[in-house]
């Protein structure tokens, strides 16, 4: 009897650590996802911010030859 419990302790305790593992990718996944996200926003954001400027001063050099 007293090997029965000790085996199914054993059983729950590598279940929660296994579960455990399992959140822990997961959270590690989700962040990771995010981060690339944010960083891919970041770049278009700069790379859009860099063609309006770009626009803008082909547009003030037209203007004065109008």
């Amino acid at each position: 009897m007293n090997l029965r419990v000790a085996l199914t302790v054993t059983t729950w305790v590598m279940l929660m650590i296994s579960l455990l593992a399992a959140l822990l990718i997961f959270v590690q996944l989700r962040t990771l996802n995010i981060a690339v996200q944010e960083a891919a926003t970041s770049t278009m954001d700069a790379a859009s911010k860099n063609a309006v400027s770009m626009l803008q001063y082909q547009v003030e050099m037209l203007s004065p030859s109008v």
